[in-house]
C-alpha cells in the first residue's frame, strides 16, 4: 500500500470493489478494495488491493 506525502492534495480519488472466490477449505467470495488518487499535476497514486 502507499503511504500518501505529507502536504499531498488529490483533485479525484477513485475507490472500486472487485469481488474474487477465494478458497481457503471451502470456496467464498471476497472484496478486494482499490484506489487510485490523482494529483492536480495529473500524478497517479495506486493504493491496495485491501481485503478487508
Amino acid at each position: 500500500m502507499v503511504e500518501p506525502s505529507a502536504g499531498s492534495i488529490y483533485s479525484v480519488v477513485f475507490i472500486d470493489c472487485v469481488k474474487v472466490k477465494v478458497r481457503n477449505r471451502q470456496v467464498a467470495n471476497r472484496p478486494v478494495y482499490m484506489a487510485v488518487a490523482v494529483t492536480a499535476e495529473g500524478h497517479r497514486d495506486i493504493s491496495g488491493p485491501v481485503d478487508r
